[in-house]
């Protein structure tokens, strides 16, 4: 079984600190689940070659991987690629 390593890119770093407190503290859980099994923890668009996933209340999570590629400390980066989240 494949492990994996969970970065941010540049645009979705600068989403995810934006993000109110609360919607951090759901954001870093669905994170862990994209730790044990990104397959598992979104949904596939074969149309967008991404995958999906929600956070909290109103947020989703874009984000890419494939377990074809490994890295040199045997893990698979997941990338994320977007956060967006919605206020009330």
């Amino acid at each position: 079984m494949s492990r994996y390593r969970v970065e941010c890119a540049t645009h979705a770093a600068d989403q995810r600190d934006q993000l109110p407190r609360s919607e951090r503290a759901a954001f870093d859980a669905r994170v862990g689940d994209l730790e044990r099994d990104p397959h598992k923890a979104g949904d596939y668009s074969e149309r967008e070659d991404s995958y999906t996933t929600t956070f909290g209340e109103t947020g989703i999570i874009l984000y890419t991987f494939s377990d074809l590629h490994v890295l040199p400390d045997g893990n698979v980066r997941v990338t994320i690629l977007r956060v967006t989240w919605f206020e009330w």
